[in-house]
Parts: structure tokens; sequence; C-alpha cells
């Protein structure tokens, strides 16, 4: 009896050892990058305008992940389709590469890291904590151009507004649904809004050049809308991916408001 209780335990603590040896395994199965960059570090360069001198990748699957949401400034190349993209990389290889994915435990990025660095790349860093961080710290998420069709496409339930100026901009071309509430004009617009602040809202503009959704999007944050995002690849975006939107001479964007607010209501 005593011969089997030792056997018994000695297969428990070697079941337990295998177990840990595996686990420690995982945690080192792919090679991490060293030069890390943190969220401030971060922030300093994914700013609106887009700076030209670096370049921010996401290195998570598109319809899965970046569509969904991303930092604003943003260029997808999914590691598992780098080698397929590297057209998308600035050809100057001493432009800063930041590229980042879904946190710690996420090799995407360090991946993608190791391979510019192959292709002759000089400066790079891996935002480590990637997008959980991002938006932990308190910042936009974006959202793309296909993600934008396929809310409208389904009728969701969300606000989608153009900041550009109404007559330059707007009535020349906008993303369909979208209402426009020019961001110098925004407070005294701010009544076409949805009345209920759980509504999401997309604010978006003339792409990664233009601050004006941004400055709208804060605009609306500090008015206790709650779920504010941003498609800051905006209506060049849009025209590139689906074609020119629909013109507006002022008509209808009453309209476009009262069908908005139906929807919340319903």
């Amino acid at each position: 009896m005593k011969i089997a209780t030792r056997l018994l335990i000695v297969l428990v603590v070697a079941m337990f050892a295998t177990l840990g040896m595996t686990s420690a395994q995982a945690d080192t199965a792919w090679k991490k990058y060293t030069n890390i960059a943190d969220v401030k570090l971060v922030m300093k360069y994914a700013v609106i305008p887009k700076r030209d001198d670096v370049m921010i990748i996401d290195a998570r699957p598109t319809a899965r992940k970046y569509d969904k949401g991303h930092i604003p400034v943003a260029i997808n190349i999914p590691d598992r389709k780098f080698n397929k993209m590297t057209n998308l990389l600035p050809k100057d290889k001493s432009t800063l590469l930041v590229f980042y994915c879904g946190g710690v435990k996420c090799p995407l990025s360090h991946n993608s890291a190791f391979k510019a660095e192959k292709l002759g790349y000089k400066n790079i860093k891996v935002y480590a904590a990637g997008y959980p961080d991002w938006i932990k710290a308190g910042n936009f998420r974006s959202v793309s151009a296909a993600y934008v069709k396929k809310l409208i496409d389904k009728k969701a339930k969300v606000a989608i507004i153009d900041a550009r100026p109404t007559k330059r901009k707007y009535d020349k071309g906008h993303v369909p649904t979208a209402i426009s509430i020019p961001t110098r004009k925004f407070a005294k617009l701010v009544h076409m809004l949805p009345t209920n602040k759980s509504t999401p809202l997309i604010f978006y503009c003339g792409g990664l050049k233009c601050p004006l959704s941004p400055k709208a999007a804060v605009k609306a944050m500090k008015m206790g809308y709650t779920k504010v995002m941003l498609f800051q690849a905006g209506y060049p975006a849009w025209k590139k991916a689906y074609g020119p939107g629909p013109t507006t001479f002022g008509s209808n964007v009453k309209t476009v408001k009262l069908a908005i607010d139906t929807g919340d209501e319903s």
C-alpha cells in the first residue's frame, strides 16, 4: 500500500512538472523583439495630422481585429501576409516603424519587426502592450471603411458624422447615411446628435492628415457620449474602396437626423 501511494505521488509530481515545462516552453516559443515602445511614446507619434517620419503598423488579422478597432493612424499589415504586403512599407528605410498587435502575449508584432529588420529597416520598435493598452489609456479607437460599410448595410443603430465643411466637402460627396456637423459649427449643431448618449458615434473627415474628426470626437465625449469612435482614414478611404458617396444640397439633412433618432428610440 505504501509503495502504491509513493508511486502515485511520484506520478502526480511528474505530471505537474511536465505541465510546468510545457507552459514555460509556450512562453518562450517565440522570440521577443528587444526595442520596446510604451504608450507614451506611441501617443507622441500617433498624432493627427499623420507624421511622415513614422509608420505605425497593426500586425493583427484584418477582418477579425484591425477593421473593428485600431490605433487611428495605423496601417494594417497582418503578420501572416507580411511578405506579400511589403510594398506598403516606406521606401526610406530610416523611417521609424512601430509594430503592435493584441498585447504582451501576442507574437505577431515581434515577428513582423524581425522581418522588417531583415529587409534593412534600421529604426524599429514594438509596442508590446499593444491595442488593449492603447484603449486602456483612454485613446480613441478607429475603425475601417469595411467596418463602416458593414454597419450601414445592416442598418445598425449608429450615427456617422462628417466633420468636414458642409458646402465645400459634404455636399459634394459623403459616406452614405452620414450627417454633416462641421467641427467649426459643432456647438450650434449638437441638436443633430442622437439624444441617447450610449448611441455609437463615428466621426470622419478628410483622411489621416485631417484633424477635424478627432476634435469633434473630443467634444462629443465631453458632452457625455460613451461610445465615440473615429473613421480616421475618412472619406478618401471610403471613395477608394466603394466609389463616390451621395451628394447633398441641404434638403435631406433633417430627414437623416430623424431617421437616426427613430432608430434609437425603437
